[in-house]
Order: C-alpha cells, then sequence, then structure tokens
C-alpha cells in the first residue's frame, strides 16, 4: 500500500470480529468449506481457455464481440485478414496453424457453448401498451425480448469460488488519504456500512461489545 494512503479499521478489532452471527447477537456455526466449483464440460486439462482453441482466439473474440460490438460483416473481414496472414506466414516461415471459425455464425457457436454455471435465463418480452398515435412508430407496435439471469444468484456463485478468498472486507473501516480526505473503495469502507453497524450491549459475563453490519451477505462489497 503507498505510504500516503493511511487504512484505519474502526471500530478496533478488539470490538469488531466480523464473524457472522444472528439477530440476537449470537455467533453462528463456522460455515462448512465451499467445495471447488465444477470444471466446464468442454474444459480439457490441456487448455485453459477452452471452448476457445487458445487465447489468442479468446482475445480475438472478445475484441470483436465485447468491446467493438462488431457486426457480422465486421467480424467477417477479420476473419478474412487473420486467414490471409496465416497463409502469408505459412508459405513464407512454413508455419502451421488456422483461423478457428469460418465466419461469424461460427464464432457465435462457440460463445454460445461457454458454461457460465448452472444458472438458467429467463426470457421477457416487452412491449408498449399505452395509448398510441394514429400513425405509431414502429416501437410502439414491435415486442422485444430480454435475456437475463438472476445477479443475486450469479453473484453468490462468483464468490464461492477460491478466487475470491481474502479478498473480501468482513467489517466496516475507514480509509484516509494523506490529505486526511475520506477515500471510498468498496462497501465496508463507506458511510452506509458505518451508520448501518448495529452495537449490541451485553452483560459483562458475555461476549464483549461488537459492532456488526446490518448486510445480506458479508461478501458483498
Amino acid at each position: 500500500m503507498p505510504q500516503c494512503v493511511v487504512l484505519y479499521n474502526l471500530p478496533s478489532n478488539k470490538f469488531t470480529s466480523a464473524r457472522p452471527c444472528a439477530a440476537d447477537g449470537s455467533f453462528l456455526k463456522e460455515p462448512e468449506p465451499v467445495p471447488e466449483p465444477v470444471r466446464p464440460p468442454d474444459a480439457t486439462p490441456n487448455n485453459d481457455w477452452a471452448p476457445f482453441p487458445d487465447r489468442l482466439a479468446f482475445d480475438w473474440a472478445q475484441y470483436h464481440f465485447v468491446r467493438l460490438q462488431s457486426s457480422e460483416d465486421v467480424i467477417a473481414k477479420g476473419l478474412d485478414l487473420w486467414r490471409a496472414t496465416v497463409i502469408k506466414h505459412a508459405s513464407e516461415h512454413r508455419a502451421h496453424g488456422h483461423v478457428p471459425w469460418r465466419d461469424a455464425q461460427d464464432l457465435y457457436k462457440t460463445l454460445d457453448s461457454i458454461q457460465a454455471g448452472a444458472i438458467g435465463w429467463k426470457t421477457y418480452k416487452l412491449r408498449y401498451t399505452g395509448p398510441k398515435l394514429q400513425t405509431p412508430p414502429r416501437w410502439m407496435l414491435e415486442t422485444y425480448e430480454l435475456n437475463a439471469r438472476d445477479v443475486l444468484l450469479a453473484l453468490e456463485q462468483q464468490l464461492s469460488t477460491t478466487e475470491f478468498d481474502g479478498r473480501c472486507e468482513y467489517a466496516p473501516y475507514k480509509e484516509f488519504n494523506h490529505s486526511g480526505d475520506r477515500v471510498l473503495s468498496n462497501l465496508m469502507s463507506g458511510f452506509w456500512a458505518d451508520r448501518e453497524a448495529v452495537r449490541f450491549s451485553l452483560r459483562r459475563d458475555c461476549i464483549p461489545l461488537r459492532n456488526i453490519p446490518r448486510t445480506r451477505s458479508p461478501l458483498m462489497y
């Protein structure tokens, strides 16, 4: 961490255990270890980029489909240039290789085969039902489809992987820069978590005073 940034955990660890508890303040049982996520059916021991043949194919598809949102014509032109490059270098340097897709539709099939867990998709059909003009525009007459997944289930599935181990804050804290200004970086560093902390005053013969954030999931940022 840069020296100009000072990290404060408030309240101190003496009163903040960040252990999950019930509404009455009693500690919950330790959670069972989360099993390793099941590997996608199309994953292979020798290819971490499946269903893509390699990282180059993955990066190419991600660049065109996600970042540029290229049309079918643009994708086809890019594949033609890629194919021409492979042919040129194969003749000049006796290299071997091929273009992973024939056209845009072939690329789409690979994208559709990506295994992203067991969370299914739901399709919602939307259309305008309000008053229409005498000559209504096209959007008032057509039906549109919205495909979506359950966001909460998707988040829970992501956080169940070991990649998030040690990267989540479980207790409210405050972070300041070298000028003394508040730095907000995630849920537990914000004003909401600080305000929503619940303080339990217990008897002296019980567990000490502690602050517990009232969030649905302590793993949320």
